[in-house]
């Protein structure tokens, strides 16, 4: 399941595009997900929704296109 290496990548760049812009925490996601990616958008909210405890994405909507 490369879902999870997805999310982390996802998750890291997340929270330094929110310190670039002095933000102390991040309320919404919206990731655009192509075909040839091969990643499976729910799997990938799902595996996101793991990890983002303890991090400034905490309870942040995490929405797919």
């Amino acid at each position: 399941m490369h879902e999870i290496s997805v999310a982390h990548g996802v998750l890291e760049r997340a929270i330094a595009a929110a310190e670039d812009y002095g933000a102390d925490r991040i309320d919404e996601m919206t990731l655009e997900i192509g075909r040839v990616t091969h990643v499976n958008p729910d799997q990938l909210v799902f595996c996101l929704e793991a990890i983002v405890e303890d991090t400034p994405a905490a309870g942040a909507t995490i929405r797919t296109e």
